[in-house]
């Protein structure tokens, strides 16, 4: 579905000693003759450590720039505009600390625990 982008800017904020960084995005789209407003870019979190990831989604969708919006056909005002896994790529690292390192950890424990 075509739509337009509304605003676009970066949001920063200090979280556990380090600096964060947010596409503020806004876009307008139709579906049928009903207007809805969206404001996802990609699945993933809001906030990133990465200024130049975000800065990167800035450039990709600036103020009045076309875009094609995904919407869920059953609930037309969901909606996102990037379906790709990239930012699911981008946060492998906590699939690493949160799944693989504490099971890893476990196991180096039993092991020097026997």
């Amino acid at each position: 579905m075509p739509g337009e982008v509304q605003e676009s800017r970066i949001d920063r904020k200090w979280s556990q000693h380090r600096r964060l960084y947010r596409l503020v995005l806004s876009y307008r789209y139709e579906v049928g003759r009903d207007g809805y407003d969206g404001d996802m870019a990609a699945f993933g979190p809001s906030w990133l450590a990465s200024k130049k990831s975000t800065e990167a989604l800035a450039r990709k969708y600036p103020v009045g720039a076309k875009v094609t919006v995904h919407y869920d056909p059953d609930d037309p005002k969901t909606s996102v505009l990037d379906v790709t896994d990239a930012m699911a790529r981008r946060n492998n690292w906590r699939v690493w600390l949160f799944v693989v390192f504490p099971f890893v950890f476990s196991i180096v424990v039993a092991i020097v625990n026997r």
